[in-house]
């Protein structure tokens, strides 16, 4: 006793006295497990005896019961304040304790054992009786068959830091309950002179034009202004409006799916921040502004809550969601059927935004394997698979959530088909679907009758009555098990019955996994790791854009749904068809090239108004936002064509030449490659049935004119955008030069071909040669072109005026 006083303190002491040490011991046989009995406390959670029979039950099958030794995976352990059942707080003593007032002292230790809101953005959270990864925070009752074999040394390792963590924990409270505005005006990348506005006028205005920079504007400057009192003065309803205002799915949403399309090489190119930057920072601004709001207990609402975990939720952030979770429990806050489903969804899609991670979600042997090791790469980090996996924590929450009243709606069972289905758990999305709207899936592909097969007449207004959304779940949990037939026809059955459009996502979704599964499967590897499962005639991807693209549904393609069509006709070693697809997705670029510049001359226009003191019907804030989207879409399409462009010149070229691309390789191809010119390298070359052809596309002279124009024109834009000033996200969507790099974008010598493809390319690179970037909406009239032609080693010239 006298080592533990002297290593803990008397406070602390108290504290683990009562957890190690409790009165009127149980009888051996009445402990749940282990860990209960060394600590000496019995604790039950949700998914106990006490909770059987509940509406859960009759929804999913049974689990496996956990074994009374303790061998089973980590328990839900959360309770109403968010701290792990059985765990010690974390106090720390405070040397003026007796000189405060008791209710300053009950509020203060009430702060120590919580875990900041701010800290839970930018460094590790506290751990959660749902994550493998991390042991119980105590020293004692340690499950030696814990999944994971480093956990006694992660214990240790954790124990060893404990005086350095309870200091970290200090000076966190402290900062949350101060007093001055300056604490939250910390060293960052942003512009401290746009605070130097009227934010008591401006407040209003921002939030009710919905004004994002300008919010978060408002707010930093009554903090830089130490009025503290006027941001803790706002009203709830204020406060709210605030949040959902500075909400991720205002700004950071469409750039969210710009990351989805492009791998690490394209985005570097394009020159767009990377998500994880971006997701970042943008929680940092919100967390600050929480803070400042709860400065000096000043305590969030239930609609707070709901507004900053959907944030979490598309922010893809799930340790943000956790911190959240336990302030509102720590706030007495009773969460709603909304708070839930961001909770539960913010596991589902923790990191969704990593491009890496999208490419690995197919249920094969080779990527649930690499789930279950306890260091996974980058591509299989999202989320964990089996005890302590992703359908078990979010299986914890939903039952949760029923036992605590709330019900569960169309969006709470889509986010456990999801959860279910990413672990390849079939049996569990068949039994939701067939309970909650009678879908049986069984019966429907095995060719039942319609008396059989009859979905569940539900009212309109239902909270289960199912949206595009529950088609667009049905789709991606079938064809990330491999399954696209019954993907389409499940997903056809439900919208005929309920009469809802499919939207462009649910189509894009089925059209990718088509040509993913259609893509053919070559190699060693290929053969071993499951990547060969429900393997699809390569003509499947074709079918389907018949279908889609005709009556009834009349869907327009897009460049994504262009570039997997053209690729999946290379396999096929369609030349012709690959020119005609080529010249459709590039009338989509040509409109996404024309609505940069219109958007660039509106931003334009409306700066030039401004500075006449003229008023705009929309902000400059809006005008720069939506400039900076279109330009990004255009970037991206260019890019889409430079690389069909390399694959139909990769399609003459050495075992995969094709037969009927001879006619277009000899006659049309040059005529082609002019039209094309502006995405086309430096120099091409393809072959023939009688030699190679070898075409130099831009000579020194237009290069240096190009290069020319091209820094004009980005000396001009920067020098607009210096009239605009973003306080969040400045340079997150604009590409910026580095000084010293002359180089240009197209000369890096990435492989554009290769691009996000998530599937493995056999076939042989075209050659290449030092290619230029030529921006088509930069240039002026070359003139005349000299094209150098070799045949068979014959050098001939030849000019072509436009």
């Amino acid at each position: 006793m006298t080592s533990l006083l002297a290593r803990l303190g008397q406070l602390e002491t108290r504290t683990a006295l009562g957890t190690i040490w409790r009165p009127k011991k149980r009888r051996r046989e009445e402990w749940i497990c282990r860990r209960c009995q060394g600590r000496g406390v019995q604790r039950r959670g949700y998914g106990d005896e006490s909770f059987r029979g509940t509406v859960s039950d009759y929804i999913f099958p049974p689990a496996r019961e956990e074994r009374r030794d303790g061998g089973g995976g980590p328990r839900d352990g959360r309770e109403s304040g968010g701290r792990l059942r059985g765990t010690p707080q974390l106090t720390r003593r405070n040397p003026f304790a007796e000189e405060m007032e008791p209710e300053d002292r009950e509020e203060m230790e009430r702060e120590n054992c919580m875990y900041g809101l701010r800290r839970s953005l930018d460094a590790p959270d506290a751990p959660t009786g749902n994550d493998p990864q991390w042991p119980t925070r105590t020293t004692r009752g340690v499950d030696s068959t814990a999944p994971h074999e480093s956990a006694q040394n992660m214990l240790w390792e954790r124990f060893e830091d404990a005086d350095e963590e309870g200091a970290q924990l200090a000076a966190e409270a402290e900062t949350s309950a101060s007093e001055d505005a300056r604490d939250f005006l910390h060293e960052s990348a942003r512009d401290a002179s746009l605070l130097n506005i009227d934010y008591a006028t401006s407040l209003p205005q921002a939030l009710a034009r919905g004004e994002t920079d300008l919010t978060a504007r408002c707010m930093f400057a009554a903090a830089k202004a130490d009025d503290m009192d006027f941001i803790r003065g706002l009203p709830d309803r204020v406060f709210t409006q605030v949040l959902t205002v500075l909400g991720p799915a205002n700004v950071t949403s469409r750039f969210t799916m710009a990351n989805l399309e492009m791998n690490e090489t394209t985005r570097n190119l394009v020159g767009i921040a990377p998500m994880d930057r971006v997701a970042a920072e943008y929680s940092q601004l919100v967390s600050d502004i929480v803070a400042m709001r709860r400065s000096r207990g000043f305590r969030l609402s239930v609609s707070d809550y709901a507004v900053l975990l959907r944030g979490a939720r598309d922010l893809g952030n799930r340790k943000l969601s956790e911190s959240l979770w336990r302030r509102m429990q720590h706030d007495s806050c009773v969460p709603t059927t909304e708070c839930y489903n961001y909770y539960m969804a913010a596991r589902v899609f923790h990191e969704y935004h990593s491009s890496a991670g999208n490419h690995k979600l197919r249920v094969i042997p080779h990527n649930m394997s690499a789930r279950t090791t306890s260091n996974p790469n980058a591509a299989y980090r999202t989320f964990r698979i089996g005890t302590g996996g992703l359908n078990e924590q979010v299986m914890a929450i939903f039952r949760e959530m029923l036992s605590n009243g709330a019900t569960a709606d169309e969006e709470s069972f889509r986010i456990v088909i999801t959860a279910a289905a990413r672990e390849g758990d079939m049996v569990s999305v068949k039994s939701v679907l067939r309970k909650v709207w009678n879908l049986d899936v069984d019966a429907v592909l095995g060719g039942g009758s319609e008396a059989d097969t009859a979905l569940k007449q539900l009212p309109i207004d239902s909270p289960l009555f199912p949206t595009d959304k529950l088609l667009s779940t049905i789709a991606h949990a079938f064809a990330i098990n491999n399954d696209i037939p019954a993907a389409l026809r499940l997903v056809d059955m439900v919208a005929r019955h309920y009469d809802i459009t499919i939207s462009e996502e649910t189509w894009a979704q089925l059209f990718e996994w088509t040509s993913v599964l259609a893509s053919p499967r070559t190699g060693v590897k290929a053969a071993s790791d499951g990547t060969k499962t429900g393997q699809l005639p390569l003509q499947s991807v074709m079918s389907l854009w018949q279908t889609m693209t005709a009556a009834p549904y009349h869907i327009q393609p897009t460049m994504g749904m262009y570039d997997h069509l053209i690729k999946n006709l290379f396999y096929r070693g369609m030349t012709p068809t690959i020119i005609e697809k080529m010249e459709q997705g590039r009338l989509i670029f040509n409109r996404s090239m024309d609505d940069a510049w219109q958007r660039w001359r509106q931003l334009k226009h409306g700066i030039t108004r401004h500075q006449r003191g003229e008023s705009l019907e929309q902000s400059l804030e809006s005008l720069r936002r939506e400039w900076e989207y279109a330009e990004l879409r255009r970037k991206r399409n260019r890019l889409w064509c430079q690389r069909w462009l390399r694959l139909l010149l990769g399609s003459s070229q050495g075992p995969s030449r094709f037969v009927d691309a001879d006619s277009v390789f000899h006659s049309d191809f040059p005529r082609l490659l002019w039209s094309w010119r502006y995405f086309a390298p430096r120099t091409v070359f393809y072959e023939t049935a009688t030699g190679t052809v070898e075409l130099s596309m831009w000579n020194e002279e237009a290069i240096h004119r190009w290069k020319e124009k091209r820094e004009d024109l980005m000396t001009e834009r920067e020098t607009w955008l210096r009239e605009v000033p973003m306080y969040v996200g400045n340079e997150w969507l604009t590409s910026r030069r580095v000084p010293g790099d002359k180089r240009m974008p197209a000369e890096s010598g990435e492989d554009l071909s290769a691009g996000d493809d998530p599937v493995k390319q056999d076939w042989a690179q075209p050659k290449r040669d030092e290619r230029v970037e030529v921006q088509p909406d930069e240039l002026d009239d070359q003139g005349q072109r000299a094209y150098h032609a070799r045949f068979g080693g014959t050098v001939r010239e030849a000019r072509f005026s436009r």
